[in-house]
């Protein structure tokens, strides 16, 4: 029976993803829970599976493309099924369609033998993916042959599981015709990220710069722009020729990329963001991280400081459900538990990996949790669930010496907590705290008065360890 896989709902509603990577290729027979595809978001990687056992005969998507929400990613079904209407194909099994008859192409009717034998429905969207039936590696085969006429395709730089690297920066290293062996990854385990690529073909293009003789460029006429009737010309304006201006290069604003700025841009225009910021005295935290080093009770004598101000943020924010929320024009959900989300810096870009129950966890439990997050989302395996449910973020630029910053919200949440740097200064050590909240669900007295709990627990994180 053919089915189709749809695009799954990532956690934010109407948000798109784009395809990482095909798990499975044309024609192979899956079972039911197969990894089909990647899916990458602003915050995770989906691993989308097979809902039914079959073989996969069509992938609607290719490598690198946006898609939408629900919309049709695959089918599967037994060779020679194919879609004989939209509904088949644009909609998932018991589910609606979401394209209308006017899409679809009906056959004329002829007058013959009066049998009943019709060409079979076709729609627009089936033309559609017919025209993108070339697979990316084949588009990416036509570029790099254009620039390199004395190549063929099969002499193209195949995958090297010598060079890892990430489906995005292989796909840009093929467009631009850089192999990957000339690559040096900054990713986790050597990973080339589609950085290394940018950061590669820069330097070339400044050393071709470098070895282009300069040319004598002519002398521009100059344009008279007088701000005043009155206004005279210069008459030792110099005029700078464009072969002179510095170059740059453009990079298309795609994949995760466009997510998240689509994301952040729409969190700023949408909500009533207002920062609030305060200092805490951070000797305490400071001497009871020194303790837990030395202590041979405990097992994990890597401890953080970051691990500490979690477990602080886990403990006070269930008590302000005004800030432990999510806002919703028809109705703010205040949570009594705590998904903590943390802000993540990976070679995929900003992933926000969230602990559950984090209320919950003991000190040793919650330091477990956040490595096992943050492992995930530095390996792009999240789960899209996992990642979207937190109920309130923190973010940490204290390791880059960022002490106050105006961390930007992730709708819906109400509540993201930055902070920075510790400083010391004579006997002193104090911690920034940086709280951003959502005038439309909480007011400033209320998120001043979780900002001072924080403190609080900061300055007294003993007795919190003991309660």
């Amino acid at each position: 029976m053919l089915a189709t896989i749809p695009v799954p709902a990532s956690g934010n509603d109407g948000e798109a993803a784009v395809v990482s990577q095909w798990l499975i290729e044309v024609g192979q027979r899956v079972q039911i829970g197969t990894p089909l595809v990647e899916l990458e978001t602003s915050k995770s990687v989906l691993v989308v599976e097979a809902t039914t056992a079959g073989v996969l005969l069509r992938q609607l998507a290719a490598e690198g493309e946006e898609v939408e929400v629900h919309a049709p990613l695959a089918l599967v079904g037994e060779p020679g099924d194919e879609p004989t209407s939209a509904t088949s194909l644009n909609a998932p099994a018991g589910g609606k369609s979401g394209r209308s008859d006017k899409n679809v192409i009906h056959p004329v009717p002829t007058e013959g033998d009066g049998t009943d034998a019709h060409p079979p429905v076709r729609t627009l969207f089936d033309q559609e993916q017919e025209r993108r039936s070339a697979s990316v590696h084949e588009l990416v085969a036509g570029q790099y042959t254009a620039r390199h006429p004395e190549a063929s395709p099969k002499e193209l730089p195949p995958a090297d599981p010598n060079y890892p690297a990430s489906p995005r920066a292989r796909l840009s290293a093929f467009r631009r015709g850089v192999p990957l062996a000339s690559l040096e990854g900054s990713g986790p385990g050597g990973l080339i990220t589609v950085n290394d690529v940018v950061a590669f073909g820069r330097a070339q293009d400044n050393r071709a710069r470098g070895r282009r003789q300069p040319q004598p460029s002519q002398p521009q006429p100059m344009v008279r722009q007088p701000l005043y009737a009155d206004l005279e010309e210069r008459k030792d304006a110099v005029p700078v020729s464009r072969s002179e201006a510095p170059e740059a290069i453009r990079i298309p604003v795609t994949g995760a990329r466009k997510i998240v700025a689509e994301l952040m841009s729409t969190s700023l225009a949408n909500s009533a963001q207002l920062t609030l910021h305060r200092r805490a005295d951070a000797r305490p935290l400071v001497g009871l991280r020194a303790r837990l080093q030395s202590s041979p009770v405990v097992q994990d004598s890597r401890i953080t400081y970051n691990d500490l101000l979690m477990f602080v943020v886990s403990r006070v924010a269930g008590r302000h459900p005004k800030l432990n929320a999510h806002f919703y024009w028809d109705g703010i959900a205040q949570f009594s538990v705590v998904h903590l989300g943390m802000a993540v810096d990976t070679p995929r870009g900003l992933m926000v990996p969230s602990v559950k129950m984090a209320d919950s966890l003991s000190l040793t439990g919650l330091v477990s949790a956040i490595r096992l997050e943050t492992q995930s989302a530095m390996a792009g395996t999240l789960v899209g669930a996992t990642a979207e449910e937190a109920t309130i973020t923190v973010s940490n630029l204290g390791a880059f010496g960022v002490e106050y910053f105006t961390p930007v919200l992730n709708l819906p949440q109400v509540a993201i907590l930055g902070i920075g740097a510790l400083s010391s200064k004579m006997e002193a050590c104090e911690l920034p705290l940086s709280l951003t909240f959502d005038h439309r669900a909480a007011d400033g007295v209320d998120a001043a008065r979780f900002l001072a709990e924080l403190v609080q627990g900061v300055e007294h994180i003993d007795t919190l360890l003991a309660n």
